[in-house]
């Protein structure tokens, strides 16, 4: 685990998440660009479990990435993380890395701060890959997590390394974001990520 603390390593950061979205959309509308083409629904609050790591290991080796990033950008990474703690809210993380070295990453930085720690302080969130395959971007405020992937068969290995368990139908994802299935949003949310 390596946390980012160098300008140019956020900006690339902010550059790849551009190019997989959709500009100014938040969940639970859709933030995927065009060439997203499946999905998988957690809880937000999961993505800071020690399980969650774990299984995300175990997919990103099926998938053959090397590392992949986890960046907030709510609060803002230059103007509230960086400013306040020389830490840009973003992380790189090998293969080898641990479970506990995740726990450390969204518990204990910025260190001088607790209060300040991801799984506390962010509201928007990113874990990616650097080659572009998947995005899984959560919202605090919908509740929700939605990992997008460039080939279904891809969104397939994701679905081994996380089972049913760990998985939100989309039509709870919906229940999580807007409340009951009846209201309009429910619908607009399940029509966006229909496939």
């Amino acid at each position: 685990m390596k946390p980012i603390v160098l300008i140019d390593e956020v900006i690339n950061i902010q550059n790849h998440l551009l190019l997989l979205s959709v500009n100014g959309n938040r969940l639970p509308l859709k933030v995927f660009t065009a060439n997203i083409s499946s999905y998988s629904f957690l809880a937000f609050d999961g993505l800071f479990m020690r399980d969650f790591f774990e299984r995300l290991i175990r997919f990103c080796k099926l998938n053959g990435d090397g590392h992949f990033y986890l960046a907030t950008s709510d609060p803002d990474p230059l103007g509230y993380y960086f400013k306040h703690f020389e830490f840009f809210g973003a992380f790189k993380f090998e293969l080898n890395d641990l479970a506990d070295d995740f726990v450390s990453a969204v518990n204990d930085f910025p260190i001088d701060s607790p209060a300040d720690a991801l799984i506390h302080r962010a509201d928007r969130l990113d874990f990616f890959s650097s080659n572009g395959k998947w995005r899984l971007p959560g919202d605090r405020d919908a509740q929700i997590a939605v990992c997008g992937f460039a080939d279904p068969s891809i969104g397939a290995q994701f679905q081994l390394a996380f089972s049913k368990d760990m998985l939100l139908p989309i039509e709870l994802a919906a229940e999580f974001a807007y409340g009951k299935l009846d209201c309009n949003e429910s619908l607009s949310l399940l029509a966006q990520y229909a496939k």
